[in-house]
């Protein structure tokens, strides 16, 4: 149940962030690599090993 609920969590801030970000014509600045489907500008910093 726990994984449900984060995967969900994870889903809506991706979707909330992401349509944030293009309707506001912003770049999205993160190191999630989740957020690379969405599509607006981007500034990806390297990821952690």
């Amino acid at each position: 149940m726990k994984r449900y609920l984060l995967d969900t969590s994870a889903f809506l801030a991706l979707r909330d962030i992401g349509a944030s970000a293009i309707l506001n014509d912003c770049t999205l600045v993160h190191k999630d690599p989740e957020f690379e489907a969405v599509t607006c500008d981007q500034m990806c910093p390297p990821y952690k090993k």
